[in-house]
């Protein structure tokens, strides 16, 4: 379990709306399925940008999302994300989708931390 000013100080981003004190215990990828309480992983995959499915993870009642601060689209999700929720979590990384694998890499390190403290 990680709070956003955490995940914050591993990343190149910054924590642009919400409490740096929210823990996050569930990261999500799904463009098909959300779950209430989930932290949106936006990964292109297929060639599908799942940044497209913000802000059903915002409606479904996601805690936040990371999204790229060279998006054509950041100024509507944003907007439209805090009008849905005012205290969404946003993490804003630069050039998420560039360094996609990175992310990638980064997001399956946080599930087996999680995994395994789950255990403990």
């Amino acid at each position: 379990m990680y709070t956003l000013k955490e995940l914050e100080e591993f990343s190149n981003g910054k924590i642009i709306n919400g409490d740096h004190n929210t823990e996050i215990t569930f990261f999500s990828t799904s463009r098909k399925k959300h779950i209430k309480g989930e932290f949106y992983i936006p990964f292109i995959f297929k060639n599908i940008n799942r940044e497209v499915f913000i802000i059903d993870s915002v409606l479904a009642g996601g805690k936040g999302f990371i999204i790229n601060k060279n998006s054509k689209n950041y100024d509507t999700i944003i907007s439209k994300a805090m009008e849905i929720n005012h205290n969404i979590c946003i993490w804003l990384i630069k050039d998420f989708f560039k360094n996609n694998l990175i992310c990638y890499y980064f997001y399956k390190k946080i599930l087996t931390f999680l995994s395994f403290a789950s255990k403990i």
